[in-house]
Parts: C-alpha cells; sequence; structure tokens
C-alpha cells in the first residue's frame, strides 16, 4: 500500500504495516442474511422493471436504483466493514544517525550550494521518508558533530561552525552515549574531512565497538579546484647574516593550465613573489623564499597562494597562451599561512680561556668583533704559577718571574699564581683568572677552552664547568692543541664524561700514539650532519659549499679521536693519507645535561686566515657559524615549555614557565606575573598557578581573541619584591581555518570505515535504500491493526446524495 493511503487509514506511527486487507465486523449469519435480502430485492426489482412501461419506466428505475443504493450501503455499514493491518513493531535496536556539523560542511559544491545545503536539502527532498522508514523498524537516535558527538532532535539543529572534526571519536562517543542498547547501526552524514589526531589507531577504535557504519558521502558529487598551501617549512639559523629560508609546498587540483603565484609578506607588503605553471589534473609544487629579514624584535611574515589573474602582467616562464582563462578554486581559506620569527637583539657572552697567546685567539676575536650579537671576553695566560720559590740572594721576591725588575711595592701577582690578560669587556670577576664562582661563570653562554692543560685547573673549577653545561645549559668548546685532551691530562677527568669523545690514557690500553703526532697536515671535510646543521656551510648552493673547502689550504696540527661516544654527531672530519680512508672527527659535538659540549680537534683554523686574501671571510664566516650554533639554543632563567607554533582565536592556550634565578636553581613560591600584548595593544594580565608535582613550574592559561602576534612578558620576583628572573616571548594566533585543510571530500576514508565495519558507502541520493540494509537482531513482534470504514464521512456523503438525488425525482415525476 503506498505510505500516504497508509497514513490516511491507520495513521501515523512507527513500524511497517504488512498483509494489509478487507474484513466484516459483523458475524457471519448476519452477512448471509443481508446477501440473501440483497439477492431477492435484486430478482423483486427485476420483475418490477419487466411489468413497467411507456415514459415512466426510467425515472422510476432511476428512483428505485437510488434508493436500493442508500439502502445496501446502510446494510454495508451496519455489517461493520474494516481495513485489518499487521504492524510490525519498532525493536528496541537504535540506529544512531551522525551528521556532520563541521565548518568544512560550507563549502560550495554543486550549483554553489554548500555541502551542508546539499545535504539537508536530499533529507527535505524525500519528506523525512528516509527516517520515517526507519522509525518503523528501529529506535532512532540523531547526533551531531565537530570534535565532539551531541544528541539533537533532528538535522534541523545543524549549524556548520564546529571548528575542528574526529570522526572516529564521534563515532566511540556515540556509542558509548548509547552504552547498554542493542545499536543495530550508524548512519553517518560527513564529507570524510577529519583531523583526529591518529587516523589509523582510531580506526581501530572503531572497528573493536562492533557496529556497522553505513557512510553517506557528501561533496563528492563535482570537479574539485582547489590550490592550496601546506604547512610550512621555516628555518633560520641565526648563522653569519643568514637569510630566513621558508619552503612552501603547494598542491593544485583541477586546475590544469592556470599560473600560480606565490607571495612573501610582510605588515601588508609583498616582499618576494613566486610563479610557476600548473601543467597536470593534479600535482605538487614547491616554492623557497630567502630573506634576510632587518627590522628586530617578533617579525610576523605571511605566505599567499593564489591564481594568477587576467589583469596580471604575463610571467616570461609562462605564456599566456599556455593559460586556460576559466575555472576557479573551490575553496580560498587554504591560500594563506602565517608564521612569526624571534629576530630580537640579543647579546650572546662568549668567554675564550687560552693557555698561552696564540694566533688562534688572536683571529677568532677579529673574526667574532664582526657579530653584534656577540660578546667576546679572552682570558689568556701569560705566565704559568711556579711549582716552588726560587731564591736569587738580594733580588728575590715572591713576585712572580714574569715581574722580574718591576717596582716591588707595586700589587703584583705571587710566584705560585699565574698571570692573565683580558680582552674584551668588563663585568664578570675574572681578575684570578677562570671564575671559581657560578655567579661568575653563569653570566656566560659559551665557554671555550684552548691550550690549556688539566694540571692547570682545581676541582671546583672543573666541577662549575660541568654544572655550567648540565644545569645552567651552556655551552663548552675544547680546542685541540699540544696540551689538550689525552695530551692534556682530560683523560678520565671530571669533564670527560661530557665530551662528544671518548679519551683512553696509555695507562689503560690505549694505543701510544692513539691521538699521534700533533704536527700532522690534513685537510677539513664537512659532514652530511656538517652541512645539514648550517655550521660548516660556506655557502648555499652544494657544489658551491664543496668548491670553497677543497680549495681551503690544508691545516697543521691534530689531536686523533679515534673514538666518539654513543649519540654524539661528527659535523666535520680531518682527511689526510696518515688518518686512514675515513679520517678522523674534527668536530663533534653532542647534548650533556641542559647544555651542550663540543670538541675541535685542532687549534690552528688561524692558518687559513693567514694562507687567504685579505677579502676573503671563509675563516671567519666560518667561525661565527659554530658560534652562533653553540649559542643560540642556550636557555635563559625563564623558559617557556610546551607552545606550539601556531594557535586559533578562541581556544584556551596552555603552557609552563620553567623559572630559574641567575644560578638557575629552580625557584618556588615567587610571584610570577605575565602579561600578553595582543596585537591591537591591548594587555592582558594572565593567571599563573604554580605547580605542585615539579619545583620551578608555573602554569599559564590564556585564551586569545584576536589574530595575530600575541607577546608575552614575563617576570619573577621574590617574597621581599626583588626581581628574580625576566623574560620574553610570543605565540602567533590566526583565525581557525583547520577544517578548510585537504578540504576535498574524502570518500576513500568513508569508504575505508564502513568496509572495516561491515557497512557500506552509499551516495547521498541513495540513502532511501538504508533501512532495507540494516538488519534487525532482536525479536520482530506484529500488532493487528483494524480501521473501521463505517465512520468515514464519504459513505455518509453519499447515502445523503443517493436520498437527495431520489427524492429529487419523485418530486419532479410527481411519483408517489
Amino acid at each position: 500500500m503506498p505510505q500516504s493511503l497508509e497514513t490516511f487509514f491507520f495513521g501515523p506511527g512507527q513500524g511497517e504495516i504488512t498483509a494489509v486487507r478487507f474484513d466484516f465486523g459483523a458475524p457471519l449469519p448476519a452477512i448471509a442474511g443481508v446477501i440473501l435480502v440483497i439477492a431477492v430485492g435484486a430478482l423483486a426489482g427485476y420483475y418490477a422493471w419487466r411489468r413497467l412501461g411507456g415514459m415512466n419506466r426510467a425515472p422510476r428505475i432511476s428512483a428505485s436504483v437510488l434508493r436500493a443504493g442508500a439502502l445496501a450501503l446502510v446494510v454495508f455499514l451496519l455489517l461493520d466493514p474494516m481495513l485489518v493491518g499487521d504492524r510490525l513493531a519498532a525493536g528496541r535496536d537504535y540506529v544512531a544517525l551522525l551528521f556532520d556539523d563541521s565548518r568544512s560542511m560550507q563549502i560550495a559544491e554543486q550549483g554553489g550550494r554548500s555541502r551542508g545545503d546539499v545535504m539537508t536539502g536530499r533529507l527535505e527532498a524525500s519528506d523525512r521518508g528516509f527516517e520515517r522508514a526507519l522509525r518503523r523498524r528501529f529506535q532512532v537516535a540523531s547526533y551531531r558533530f565537530g570534535s565532539e558527538a551531541e544528541r539533537i532532535k533532528g538535522p534541523d539543529e545543524l549549524r556548520f561552525n564546529r571548528p575542528r572534526t574526529d570522526i572516529p571519536g564521534a563515532i566511540r562517543q556515540t556509542v558509548q552515549d548509547l552504552s547498554g542498547i542493542s545499536i543495530a547501526a550508524v548512519v553517518l552524514f560527513s564529507d570524510g574531512i577529519q583531523q583526529s589526531p591518529d587516523p589509523p589507531a582510531s580506526l581501530d577504535d572503531v572497528i573493536s565497538l562492533g557496529v556497522p557504519v553505513y557512510s553517506i558521502g557528501v561533496g563528492a558529487g563535482s570537479a574539485w579546484r582547489d590550490l592550496e598551501l601546506g604547512e610550512l617549512a621555516v628555518s633560520r639559523t641565526k648563522f653569519d647574516r643568514s637569510p630566513l629560508v621558508v619552503t612552501a609546498p603547494i598542491a593544485a587540483s583541477g586546475l590544469d593550465g592556470r599560473e600560480a603565484v606565490v607571495d612573501l609578506r610582510r605588515a601588508g607588503s609583498t616582499l618576494m613573489t613566486r610563479r610557476f605553471a600548473i601543467t597536470g589534473e593534479s600535482e605538487e609544487h614547491e616554492v623557497r623564499f630567502e630573506h634576510v629579514p632587518e627590522e628586530k624584535g617578533w617579525l610576523e611574515f605571511e605566505v599567499t597562494a593564489r591564481l594568477a589573474g587576467s589583469g596580471e602582467p604575463e610571467s616570461p616562464a609562462v605564456p599566456r597562451a599556455a593559460l586556460s582563462p576559466t575555472g576557479s578554486e573551490k575553496v580560498t581559506h587554504n591560500n594563506t599561512r602565517r608564521f612569526i620569527i624571534d629576530n630580537r637583539q640579543r647579546k650572546y657572552r662568549v668567554l675564550y680561556f687560552c693557555g698561552r697567546p696564540n694566533w688562534e685567539n688572536k683571529f677568532v676575536r677579529r673574526a667574532l668583533a664582526e657579530d653584534e650579537e656577540i660578546e667576546l671576553t679572552s682570558l689568556i695566560r701569560i705566565s704559568k704559577a711556579e711549582r716552588k720559590f726560587v731564591y736569587r740572594g738580594k733580588r728575590s721576591n715572591i713576585a712572580n718571574p714574569l715581574f722580574d725588575g718591576f717596582n716591588p711595592d707595586r700589587d703584583q701577582p705571587r710566584y705560585d699564581e699565574a698571570v692573565f690578560l683580558r680582552f674584551g669587556p668588563q663585568g664578570a670577576d675574572l681578575d684570578d683568572g677562570y671564575p671559581l664562582r657560578a655567579e661568575d661563570l653563569f653570566g656566560f653562554d659559551l665557554i671555550i677552552w684552548g691550550e690549556i692543560e688539566h694540571d692547570f685547573f682545581s676541582q671546583r673549577h672543573l666541577e662549575l664547568t660541568r654544572d655550567f653545561v648540565a644545569r645552567r645549559g651552556g655551552a663548552f668548546l675544547l680546542l685541540g692543541g699540544p696540551d689538550s685532551f689525552t695530551k692534556g691530562g682530560y683523560a678520565r677527568s671530571t669533564i670527560e664524561s661530557m665530551m662528544p669523545v671518548l679519551l683512553i690514557p696509555p695507562s689503560e690500553g690505549a694505543a701510544p700514539d692513539s691521538e699521534g703526532t700533533y704536527n700532522l697536515e690534513f685537510a677539513a671535510r664537512p659532514t652530511i650532519d656538517g652541512a645539514l646543521s648550517g655550521a660548516w656551510t660556506l655557502d648555499r648552493d652544494p657544489d658551491r659549499d664543496l668548491s670553497l673547502w677543497d680549495d681551503l689550504p690544508d691545516l697543521l696540527g691534530i689531536n686523533r679521536l679515534p673514538y666518539t661516544r654513543a649519540g654524539a654527531a661528527v659535523l666535520a672530519r680531518a682527511d689526510s693519507p696518515e688518518l686512514g680512508a675515513e679520517g678522523a672527527p674534527l668536530f663533534a659535538w653532542q647534548r650533556y645535561g641542559s647544555g651542550r659540549c663540543a670538541v675541535l680537534a685542532t687549534g690552528s683554523t688561524w692558518r687559513w686566515q693567514m694562507s687567504l686574501p685579505g677579502e676573503d671571510n671563509r675563516h671567519e664566516r666560518l667561525w661565527r657559524q659554530i658560534v652562533r650554533s653553540l649559542v643560540v639554543d642556550v636557555p635563559e632563567p625563564i623558559t617557556v615549555r610546551d607552545i606550539a607554533d601556531v594557535y586559533t582565536t578562541d581556544e584556551e592556550i596552555e603552557f609552563d614557565l620553567a623559572v630559574r634565578d641567575a644560578l638557575f636553581i629552580d625557584r618556588e613560591g615567587l610571584q610570577t606575573v605575565v602579561a600578553a600584548r595582543a596585537p591591537s595593544g591591548l594587555e592582558h594580565a594572565l593567571p599563573v598557578e604554580e605547580s605542585i608535582q615539579e619545583a620551578g613550574i608555573y602554569g599559564v592559561r590564556y585564551r586569545p581573541d584576536e589574530p595575530g602576534a600575541h607577546v608575552l612578558s614575563i617576570s619573577a620576583s621574590d617574597a621581599s619584591g626583588e626581581a628574580i628572573a625576566s623574560a620574553e616571548s610570543a605565540v602567533l594566533v590566526e583565525d581557525d581555518r583547520r577544517e578548510f585543510r585537504r578540504a576535498r571530500a574524502d570518500m576513500g576514508f568513508l569508504r575505508q570505515i564502513a568496509e572495516a565495519t561491515g557497512g557500506k558507502l552509499i551516495a547521498l541520493d541513495k540513502i532511501n535504500e538504508i533501512p532495507d540494509l540494516i538488519s534487525r537482531e532482536d525479536h520482530v513482534s506484529t500488532e493487528q491493526i483494524r480501521r473501521h470504514l463505517w465512520n468515514l464521512p464519504i459513505f455518509f456523503i453519499a447515502l445523503v446524495l443517493m436520498l437527495s438525488a431520489e427524492w429529487f425525482i419523485r418530486r419532479m415525476k410527481g411519483f408517489a
């Protein structure tokens, strides 16, 4: 029976009506008697019709037929006619309707209509027949979802404004919400775009639920045209005048014959532009920008991708004839990416402690003097301490022999004290030589030792240097020389464990020539790790870089270091026939505690400067890059932890502050103040909560409400108000466009979910097939439905019409 007639006779309700049939409510003898009366009446009418004649025959017959029909109808209704059907009662099994309510459903598809409009329009076009057909067999629960599922009454509550989609998570949450209830299936309406953190693992979770998922694909009916800018790779090595390098991956679909334009922008101005031709139906390109920013501070940049317009000048590389004038993008929200860089003016403090005056210190100082951000202090020992006092008669005194002949009344170092010269800015207490206090040493970012033997240092010196690296997070560089490494007595010393190389003294089994003769000629060659780090790169072009290294003259003097520690990285090797086919490590580093320790197995790089023309800056550039690579990651007393590159507006940011004092000791109970300055200039005081699980950790929460760079000013003070430390950081906030990344409808993912769970992927225009596909596991019960027909208005209307017509005929013809 058609659905409209079924509703008319039996009324609305859940359950399907089957086996519809006609029946009477009167007993069988009454029905037989009525049939007999009707037969006798028919014979009597036929006999009267045969006896009539003339002109009055037809009207009399008509009047008799109308009266007999009225009488027959009354008798028919007295027999209680009815329609009887068997209604299949809706079972206890549930079907969950899961509707995608995310922003990707706003993407225009067929005829300019959004995916959400197409979906709801299809449901309305069927006059909810799909849902009613389900309700006849199952209990139905409707949900909408983004990152979480939410129960709704129906599709009318969909808004398509959820910022993130997690399809597997929404299915899992829906099933959990109906826990304890038999679930026949989940019907998923979605475009397949989702940002679950781990799709394979999430899909395994869905499979484990044991519920079939029927996926209704939305948004797959039209050709896809889109130019999408992928996640940017931004590198800023902070080496010698190095540029900001931005690599932008771009995916083009359905734009064959068009030209793409990619811009690097800053503060509304275009800094650089790249163009390329799109020559395939679906292809990927990679665009690279190199820019040296002149401004200081936190700098925000923007990369945009677009299709070249007809009014733009023709690109020489892409003839206009090769471009298609038609076709536009489906989505433009995925054409922009932003990032920020830290280009603040900083001072990196370096202490170069040298065992004797040498050329290496001189030329390193000259190289670093050209870098405004590196502040080098050189402490050079010009006279060693004497082991014993030498009596010289009347000329004897306790002053260091270096001052023999000078005025003895002046304050002079003792014979058992070394004499130092200091070059560079004042500040730390270095008058007595290498620092013995943490407050003097921890103010530096990098410590360099050159040509200084182990026996010069006290145990306090060595332990403080180790703490400088492990606790303070500083960088340490040990240079080679005749009195360095094993030859300098550093094997099995306090600081040997933090070096990236193993130092084994001959007494413990090392070969007598394990470091060999120091005066050995060799060529320096960077390794792959060295080239990738940028510290040992002389030119960004690989071929040009190799040529520059080949042209460098050989160096003289190297400490052979045959063993490196596990986890250490060798950035450069020494190449010489005496060193074998693989050579020997020249520069290596490794992490130690919070800092980094590096070794350079020679102290003769000054020979490059002496051998090269004056205008050649390879030696200066290399040293600036080495120093920069070591100091760039040295932490400040306050560091920001667990902070992402980009956040979205109205998303709560949670991050931690590790607060330490000048001695880099974790401090508790401090008054920590964090202020956020928004792009508009408004400042917000952020709540700070001290951690009770970890010393020196303070948690911060922030919910930005405008896009752009938000600068965080952080300060900490003790109970007396004395400042302990301060820092500055920044976060980039942008409008939430995650739903428009990879915006093409993903029917493959929907099919994968459906097939993995025992369901099926179904086109949106075939949703009426779903009720027949879902199997019922519970017992099907039926209910007999009776519809009495005697009270239908149509019968009373027919009775009145027949009696009125019969009366009218008799009145007009004058029948009695």
